[in-house]
């Protein structure tokens, strides 16, 4: 095997279920998400620092979430994974000098994004007719980076060789409820008819931002 510059850990899966609801949680879904999300890039590591070790150079990138940060987020087993996965490079950087870089973004948006988030669900449901559910008036912030920014960012850290955490966002956030209005506008629709106002879920961010 040759040498191997860059492990980019970038793998990751996730699925809409609520925090209040541990009766949705099944023992598969739990152990889908542990697996990709944790021990896939414990995998990677295991194979390829051997092989960086050897050569005496390569660096390990693990994208991460804001997910691994706080106790919120689209689930449980999400948040525990990428937060389990953040500590394991940070024991790996602390206690054997490893080269890691370590990536979290705030809301990415993009093409091929998970139907489920918030701006691909609203173009769905327009044109479904479906009423936009706007959880507690759709009043919690984020702050949403395309997933170009957030590559170009990626791109500059492997240019510059740089290690240690960063964070990529915007320096402004914008509420659930003002991208609704926004894609209704974008698709000839009215956000009045085509959104409902229901309770906040549990788990949810007042606002969704990381320090940069």
């Amino acid at each position: 095997m040759g040498g191997v510059d860059i492990l980019v850990n970038d793998a990751a899966y996730n699925k809409w279920i609520p925090f209040q609801d541990l009766d949705s949680l099944t023992l598969d879904e739990w152990q889908k998400m542990l697996a990709i999300n944790l021990t896939g890039p414990m995998i990677g590591i295991k194979a390829t620092a051997p092989v960086m070790r050897r050569h005496g150079q390569g660096r390990i990138v693990k994208i991460s979430s804001v997910a691994g940060l706080y106790p919120g987020g689209s689930s449980i087993p999400y948040a525990v994974s990428k937060a389990a996965a953040d500590m394991f490079i940070d024991t790996l950087v602390q206690n054997f000098d490893f080269p890691a870089t370590l990536i979290r973004s705030t809301n990415v948006y993009g093409r091929h994004q998970q139907l489920f988030k918030i701006i691909p669900r609203t173009a769905i449901y327009l044109k479904l007719g479906k009423p936009v559910e706007l959880h507690g008036g759709g009043l919690s912030s984020k702050c949403f980076v395309h997933v170009r920014d957030v590559v170009d960012g990626l791109l500059a850290a492997f240019e510059q060789g740089k290690t240690g955490t960063f964070h990529f966002s915007v320096p402004s956030d914008i509420t659930i409820a003002e991208i609704v209005r926004i894609v209704c506008e974008e698709m000839g629709q009215s956000f009045e008819d085509n959104t409902a106002v229901v309770g906040e879920r549990l788990g949810q961010d007042a606002r969704y931002v990381l320090d940069c």
